[in-house]
């Protein structure tokens, strides 16, 4: 069956009037922005293995979430409607302790950030049980 072009612009254009969601986003959706923060821990450099989701806190309580496994790096990303930017997160071992983390100059930090720069290390290198991770906007 064939349709002339005319045709298929007035069949289009109904159907667009019809469905005007389809047409654009709304403004609430253009305007809603990324309220996401998340913490990856993988066991290497190049393989992901569990992601956290501490949206529920807004950044602006704290949160825990249990975890388990061995993991060598973490990473917080925190979306771009987030407004605690400065957030910050700590792992806890299987003993209870306190895991450090290396980031380019920042050796040794009990708590880690976003920032933009990438992953952060586990002081040594080597994959470490964390059993639970904290964000929490009292950390500095």
């Amino acid at each position: 069956m064939q349709f002339s072009a005319s045709f298929l612009t007035v069949l289009t254009a109904a159907l667009m009037a019809a469905t005007p969601a389809l047409a654009a986003p709304s403004a609430a959706v253009q305007d809603r922005a990324d309220t996401s923060i998340r913490v990856t821990l993988s066991d290497n450099a190049n393989e992901f293995a569990r992601q956290l989701d501490f949206s529920a806190s807004q950044g602006k309580k704290d949160q825990t979430i249990s975890t388990g496994g061995k993991f060598v790096q973490v990473e917080l990303n925190i979306g771009s409607g987030v407004a605690n930017k400065a957030l910050r997160c700590q792992a806890i071992g299987s003993s209870g302790q306190v895991l450090k983390f290396n980031r380019g100059e920042n050796l040794n930090k009990a708590t880690f950030g976003d920032g933009g720069k990438g992953p952060w290390t586990i002081v040594g290198g080597k994959a470490t049980t964390i059993s639970k991770v904290t964000c929490s906007p009292k950390f500095t």
